[in-house]
């Protein structure tokens, strides 16, 4: 009696156990799926600049609702992978958000960025839309060495799309023009055609122009003195370009003529891969990285293709050729000798001054951010 007796009592206690361990499994369920349906990749990793003592993070995150179901997306998070448990390093929700949001049937036009219109933070099933994202680290603070992303939609979270600080290295080039300047669509701005301007070559989507600048040369405000028709008039025309490094010429386009300055010059060319871009050179600066001058004037290149340059060469003038309005010279980095081809890149100038604010400051390896003036270091004769 005794023996059958404690048998029969631990199998009650079994029964009891297993069905305790099984209700606290499904109280401790998340259902199915455990999280929502939100693919949450960053198009291409960062690498952190620096400009005037604070270090610049500029990508993009990449959001497709997998389900069936519209999703609303209500805040991003961007933290330090190596310790999420702190606040985060930005947010971005409410009016915030709804500036860094863009949907790809709604695109920027120009520097006119999409209206946040009713639904604007919704991502219907099976759309994609893309977070433009600036993140500036103050001067003394830590740059993490990776990223997080913590996603929130209206009754859930996502954690995810962990990526490097320092995707690539920072070339560090000499300045492709001399004298002062200013930056137009430059680095470290969400609102620029250059920062929204996705290209599509070869069924691959990238972001070449992320942080191309456009350089010009303005004097008391303007950028042309005379008539405004006459391109001439314009202090940027025909100046010098220069070689940023020493290197190879791998890209070499000319003989497309200049615009008259306006959009009804522009507009009038038939634009195409050939002639978007205008007269062009392209620098490798070695280890996967590739310097593109656009916009050239025509028949001012001074190199071709498979030609070695030295730092500080003049290799062109300055035009208004291509998809432009008036005379500047477009530069960038990329990761592709094609134009449109790759993913831009920032980098930094070796040395320069920067005359925002009237009062010159030595920079070195720096790159300018959108609307600085600068005073690049006039070559040795």
């Amino acid at each position: 009696m005794g023996l059958w007796f404690v048998q029969k009592a631990m199998k009650t206690i079994g029964i009891v156990m297993v069905l305790a361990i099984a209700s606290i499994a499904r109280a401790a369920s998340p259902g199915w799926p455990p999280e929502p349906l939100i693919d949450m990749q960053v198009q291409a990793a960062p690498t952190a600049f620096p400009n005037s003592g604070r270090t610049y993070l500029v990508y993009e995150v990449r959001l497709t609702n997998l389900g069936k179901a519209p999703l609303g997306v209500s805040r991003l998070e961007v933290r330090d992978a190596g310790n999420v448990t702190v606040a985060p390093i930005a947010s971005f929700e409410g009016e915030t958000l709804d500036k860094v949001l863009q949907h790809f049937g709604n695109p920027a036009i120009g520097d006119l960025m999409p209206d946040a219109a009713e639904g604007h933070r919704n991502l219907a099933a099976g759309e994609t839309m893309m977070v433009f994202l600036t993140v500036i680290v103050p001067a003394g603070a830590r740059v993490p060495d990776r990223l997080s992303h913590r996603l929130f939609t209206t009754d859930a979270s996502i954690e995810g799309a962990i990526v490097s600080t320092h995707a690539h290295r920072l070339a560090v080039i000499a300045p492709p023009l001399e004298g002062t300047w200013r930056a137009f669509a430059g680095a470290g701005s969400n609102d620029s055609h250059h920062r929204r301007q996705i290209g599509v070559l070869g069924g691959h989507a990238a972001l070449p122009n992320r942080h191309a600048i456009d350089w010009k040369r303005i004097e008391n405000g303007a950028s042309f003195s005379g008539s405004e028709s006459d391109i001439g008039s314009y202090y940027s025309y025909r100046q010098q370009v220069l070689a940023v490094a020493n290197g190879t010429v791998v890209g070499a386009n000319d003989g497309i003529p200049d615009n008259a300055p306006g959009h009804v010059g522009a507009e009038a060319l038939k634009l195409s891969l050939e002639t978007m871009f205008g007269n062009l050179i392209v620098l490798d600066l070695g280890q996967g990285q590739f310097a593109q001058y656009m916009h050239l004037q025509p028949g001012s290149l001074r190199v071709k293709i498979g030609q070695r340059v030295r730092r500080g060469d003049v290799i062109a003038l300055v035009g208004n050729s291509g998809s432009s309005f008036e005379p500047h010279l477009h530069f960038e980095v990329t990761t592709s000798p094609t134009p449109m081809g790759g993913e831009g890149l920032p980098y930094v100038f070796d040395e320069y001054e920067d005359v925002t604010n009237g009062v010159p400051q030595r920079r070195r390896r720096e790159l300018p951010t959108k609307d600085s003036a600068v005073d690049f270091a006039r070559r040795e004769r």
